[in-house]
């Protein structure tokens, strides 16, 4: 019987021993990629930030194909790796911006002041007059004007989406 003790017991603390350590290591794994989420997610919030403050600081932004650029790059990121409570702020922010540069886009489409024709010989006969772009840029002007959304509501939507953010990273303070 004591033979049979001699091999069982350091079988049964190598045993353990292994298992112990098993899920120490997966505890471990588990907390490198809580760790590398979180950096992750912490730079693509400080991106998305940034981004979304410059419309703040020029609202007119929202009309600029290169502005939409950058949010549809941050946007992509954002539905990969943020959580699900900033990715639904966020994917508010983005429809709305995306809603009204698109509106944008097809109002200076359908009111584009540069129109041709071609005539018998096939030459290019302008049919625009100086007036047609002048009156092409007041619509588009007014256009802006009047359909910018207001830096409250901007403020307001950047706002949750900040503290949504915040709770995410666990700095809401």
């Amino acid at each position: 019987m004591k033979d049979y003790l001699d091999i069982i017991v350091p079988a049964i603390i190598s045993v353990v021993g292994f298992i112990v350590t098993y899920f120490m290591m997966k505890k471990e794994f588990r907390n490198t990629i809580d760790v590398s989420l979180h950096n992750d997610r912490k730079e693509l919030y400080i991106e998305a930030y940034e981004c979304m403050i410059d419309i703040l600081q020029n609202d007119s932004k929202v009309f600029s194909n290169d502005y939409m650029n950058c949010l549809t790059h941050v946007w992509i990121k954002i539905s990969i790796i943020a959580n699900k409570k900033v990715y639904d702020e966020f994917k508010n922010f983005y429809q709305c911006i995306r809603n009204i540069n698109d509106q944008y886009n097809t109002f200076c489409t359908e009111n584009y002041w540069e129109k041709y024709d071609i005539d018998e010989n096939g030459n290019k006969i302008q049919l625009f007059t100086q007036f047609d772009i002048d009156r092409y840029e007041w619509l588009v002007e007014n256009y802006k004007k009047e359909k910018k959304p207001s830096k409250e509501i901007l403020h307001n939507i950047i706002k949750a989406i900040l503290k949504e953010m915040k709770e995410d990273l666990h700095t809401d303070k």
